[in-house]
């Protein structure tokens, strides 16, 4: 066997992996770099919209006159439904419709149930099963 042949060969392994791996840092390094160059970017162009879109919206109710508006009449609540459960019924549907919407909640009243929900009868129907 010849020593200086193996050694050689061992040597120039070990030099072509580390290099390799040398050469994968550097890729995954110079990815990450591109990527995050892009996401800054991505970002800022975001931020610039969002500010755009806050600049419009304040001017556009700067712009807007009062008008005269409907009277505002009260929901009809079914008995048994706390105020509280009212306002924060009213202040959910008056964040999502965001002021600018024509619509108002007339009434309020709770879901009519007959007998037990789907699942719970599907629960009892599973566990009574006979055998």
């Amino acid at each position: 066997m010849d020593w200086a042949l193996a050694g050689n060969v061992v040597f120039s392994g070990i030099v072509i992996v580390f290099a390799a791996l040398v050469i994968l840092i550097f890729l995954v390094w110079a990815m990450g770099k591109i990527i995050g160059a892009a996401t800054r970017g991505i970002n800022s162009f975001k931020e610039k919209r969002r500010a755009n879109k806050a600049k419009k919206k304040a001017d556009l109710v700067q712009e807007q006159q009062p008008a005269e508006s409907a009277p505002i009449t009260a929901a009809v609540v079914e008995d048994g439904i706390e105020e509280e459960v009212v306002a924060a019924i009213m202040a959910a549907v008056s964040m999502m419709m965001d002021g600018s919407s024509p619509y108002t909640v007339k009434s309020i009243r709770r879901a009519a149930r007959e007998g037990r929900p789907a699942w719970a009868m599907a629960g009892m129907v599973e566990n009574t099963r006979p055998f």
